[in-house]
Order: structure tokens, then sequence, then C-alpha cells
């Protein structure tokens, strides 16, 4: 059975902020606990598929180091 979701072409993978453009965008939520933070952030409500699947994201801004 597990061949059959490693061989199938709908897969369920955890995404987290650091696979995305979004690992040091300003307006990205913690995702550290709380996987589900990485579909949203401080200007979606729900972020676009583009982004999601790995796209760029037109509202991008570069996070500050402190």
């Amino acid at each position: 059975m597990n061949s059959k979701f490693e061989n199938d072409k709908l897969k369920f993978v955890l995404i987290r902020n650091a696979d995305l453009v979004c690992k040091d965008c300003l307006y990205k939520y913690d995702d550290t606990d709380m996987p589900c933070n990485v579909s949203k952030c401080e200007l979606y409500e729900e972020k676009p598929s583009t982004v999601i699947d790995g796209g760029n994201c037109d509202l991008y801004d570069k996070g500050v180091s402190e």
C-alpha cells in the first residue's frame, strides 16, 4: 500500500514557508508549530495557488534582518 502513495500523482506533502518565496517575506506568519500558517499571511487570507505551488508573489517584500 505504501508504494501506491509513493507513486500516485496526487500526493499530500507538508509545505513550509522555507520551501516558498515566503521564506524571508516581511508578511509571513510563523509556521514552526502551526503548518496551517503557510497558506496565509498578513496580506492574504488565503495565498494564491501560484505561490503555494512555488511561484512568485506579487506582494512579496523581503524582510529586514535585525
